[in-house]
């Protein structure tokens, strides 16, 4: 009887094995189809990473700080910048009118700004994901500004009849320039993203006709 048993013990650990064996056989013959698509979907991935993108979104430090929005083409772009920026080294005292007046001081604001370039981009050969870029475009700046100074009130008839008096203004200039921009774009293969800085030599065409002003920034961006 013990020999049944044991038999039957032998048979059923037997059967057990060749079936662990032939699952185990065939999960190995679905490995590499699995392991073919995962590869697959990643080599994918990560070609549309490095592939030419259409748009890119995302923000930029410098002198103007805010939103950047770039449209790719095959070798252009078109890049649009809105956000603030300081007018560094500009005389303000030339804007304010000094006839009958004594002039104070001014303070001056973050100015509001809006840019528009058209650029040429090209690849940097050996350097893999790395572009330069060049062209120009326009520039808007809302620029809000305090001024302080004194003027003559007068309280009778008599040429010195007045006392000077003390007040602000805080007048808004719409400023307009050309800008010329050259610039570096590092594209990641294995995300969607890109980083830049760039030069911009800012031109005025009003309120300060000839004004000239060196402008500059480095941001990312989203890229899809």
């Amino acid at each position: 009887m013990r020999k049944i048993y044991l038999v039957l013990a032998f048979l059923a650990v037997s059967t057990a094995l060749l079936a662990q064996q032939k699952k185990s056989t065939a999960s190995a013959k679905k490995a590499p189809a699995s392991s073919a698509k995962s590869t697959a979907k990643k080599s994918s991935a990560s070609a549309s990473y490095s592939s030419h993108p259409s748009w890119g979104v995302g923000l930029r430090l410098g002198t103007l700080t805010g939103l950047t929005v770039k449209k790719y083409f095959t070798k252009s772009a078109l890049e649009f910048n809105l956000g603030t920026m300081y007018n560094y080294g500009y005389n303000y005292d030339n804007r304010f009118n000094k006839n009958n007046y004594k002039y104070i001081g001014y303070g001056s604001y973050r100015a509001l700004g809006l840019q528009a370039h058209y650029m040429g981009q090209k690849a940097i050969k050996g350097a893999s994901g790395l572009d330069w870029y060049y062209g120009g475009g326009v520039q808007f700046r809302f620029d809000r500004t305090t001024y302080t100074y004194d003027f003559k009130s007068y309280y009778g008839p008599g040429k010195n009849d007045y006392v000077w008096v003390r007040t602000t203004d805080r007048p808004v200039f719409v400023d307009l320039g050309l800008d010329g921009i050259i610039g570096l774009e590092y594209k990641f293969k294995k995300a969607p993203l890109s980083v830049f800085a760039d030069a911009n030599l800012y031109i005025e065409l009003s309120h300060d006709p000839g004004w000239v002003n060196m402008q500059g920034g480095l941001g990312i961006r989203y890229n899809f």
